[in-house]
C-alpha cells in the first residue's frame, strides 16, 4: 500500500502487505554459482548453503553455468560429471578465465586432482564437510 500527501505529490509511506519474492530479494551473502546436474542434490546443496547465509545461483547444466559467466561469484561448487560434453572442471577452467581468483569447489565421487587452485570433496560427504569446505573458501569476513 502506498499513501501519498496530496499536496505535495510525495510518497508519505510505502507498506507491502507480502514480503518480496525471492527473485527480488537483493544477495547479501557470498555469492556461490552451484553446478549440479542431479535436481535432488542441487536442491538440498542449495538450500544448505543458503540456510547458512550464502547466496545460491543453482544450474543443472553446464549451459546454465556458462550463462552465469558474467554474473561475479565468491565461490564455484561443481559436481564433475555433468550430463553433458563439458564436466564441472571444464566449467571451473572457462569462469576463471573470467575470474581468475574464483576459488572451486568439486563435488564427485571419483578423484578429481587438478591443481592447487580447486578443493575437492569426494562423494557422498557431509553437510559439515561441505559447510567447512565452503567456510574455508570463502572465511567468514567475507559474509556481510
Amino acid at each position: 500500500m502506498c499513501k501519498f500527501d496530496a499536496g505535495m505529490n510525495k510518497v508519505a509511506a510505502i507498506t507491502l502487505a507480502t514480503p518480496l519474492p525471492e527473485s527480488v530479494r537483493i544477495p547479501i551473502g557470498p555469492r556461490v554459482l552451484l553446478v549440479e546436474d542431479d535436481p535432488r542434490q542441487r536442491a538440498l546443496l542449495s538450500d544448505l548453503l543458503g540456510d547458512a547465509g550464502y547466496h545460491v545461483t543453482a544450474v543443472g547444466s553446464a549451459t546454465g553455468a556458462m550463462a552465469q559467466m558474467s554474473a561475479h561469484f565468491d565461490l564455484l561448487i561443481t559436481d564433475v560429471d555433468l550430463e553433458s560434453l563439458l564436466t564441472g572442471l571444464d566449467i571451473a577452467r572457462f569462469i576463471r578465465l573470467v575470474q581468475p581468483d574464483l576459488p572451486v569447489l568439486v563435488l564427485s565421487a571419483r578423484d578429481a586432482a587438478e591443481g592447487d587452485w580447486i578443493m575437492h570433496l569426494r562423494k557422498p560427504c557431509t553437510s559439515g564437510a561441505i559447510l567447512s569446505a565452503v567456510q574455508k573458501l570463502v572465511p567468514s569476513e567475507s559474509k556481510q
